[in-house]
């Protein structure tokens, strides 16, 4: 993938629009509906003064041998769940992706966002592909199969992420990324940080490479302590049952596990479902799993 670097633009309209919207956001949380209310018809008119800026760009890029503009918006997926109507059960992701649909769609350029993966499995999805019918969904990268046995090109995928960021030869011994790999479920995010953990443990005891297998578990630990602070009680007899069928019903509790990836999602072939092996690990689940 090529990137091309532009000089920044001055626009002095812009840059009042910018400031009016950044000085009444500032104003607080009580009058966040009065702020929206004042910012929706300045959107249009952001959106306006941002088109001419990408019609102004797109022929620079063009004469460097670029072929089109491409934003990605990324971390979307991670916007808080909350319910604005308890009513209807409006959502901040429906106001978002929903509401603001022609919005997102309105600047002149390809553009990419992350959607939280809960909401393909919701009652507003049909609302979504409408909105936006060239999606994909990215499953995790399988690191096991249906069965349970390992699945070693997931694995080495991972293995390969890691290598392109890190000279792993010299600071991993033997045998620690793929455990982290399969620990992370695929979730490429939790590789990721359990990376940055056993980095972190490594640095407290002096910085001396390789990382072995103890400060992986040690990292491990740290993902599992994370994910059970956030699993309500009530919910580890439905991630045990997931965990037996390997499917996950499309119902609200069920949604939100997906959502906050204690439930992972698997599309390599037919789709299926696991819990997140950092759930798997807690006491809690452990213990509904042997009696169900």
């Amino acid at each position: 993938m090529s990137w091309a670097y532009l000089p920044p633009f001055h626009s002095p309209i812009l840059s009042k629009i910018l400031a009016r919207i950044t000085g009444q956001i500032k104003t607080g949380q009580n009058i966040r509906r009065e702020v929206r209310l004042k910012l929706d018809p300045q959107v249009y008119q952001f959106i306006e003064r941002v088109n001419e800026l990408i019609q102004a760009a797109i022929p620079k890029i063009r004469e460097k041998g670029y072929r089109d503009l491409v934003l990605v918006i990324d971390n979307l997926d991670r916007i808080v769940f909350r319910v604005l109507d308890d009513k209807t059960g409006r959502t901040t992701h429906d106001a978002l992706f929903l509401e603001h649909a022609e919005q997102l769609k309105s600047l002149d350029l390809h553009m990419i966002y992350t959607v939280p993966i809960s909401m393909f499995y919701s009652l507003k999805a049909t609302g979504l592909t409408g909105a936006f019918p060239d999606y994909s969904i990215l499953p995790m990268i399988k690191v096991k199969e249906e069965d349970g046995n390992p699945c070693s090109e997931g694995i080495d995928r991972l293995y390969e992420v890691a290598k392109r960021r890190l000279d792993i030869e010299r600071i991993y011994a033997d045998g620690v990324v793929e455990f982290l790999a399969d620990k992370s479920g695929g979730m490429l995010r939790d590789f990721i940080r359990l990376l940055g953990y056993t980095i972190e443990l490594a640095q407290v005891r002096g910085g001396g490479v390789p990382i072995t297998m103890d400060l992986a578990e040690k990292a491990f630990r740290r993902l599992v302590n994370e994910y059970g602070r956030m699993v309500p009680d009530e919910y580890y007899k439905l991630l045990a049952q997931v965990a037996r069928n390997k499917r996950a019903p499309n119902d609200e509790k069920h949604q939100a596990m997906l959502y906050n990836l204690s439930i992972l999602e698997y599309m390599n072939g037919n789709r299926w479902c696991d819990v997140h092996p950092a759930i798997r690990e807690l006491p809690e689940f452990k213990d509904i799993f042997r009696r169900e």
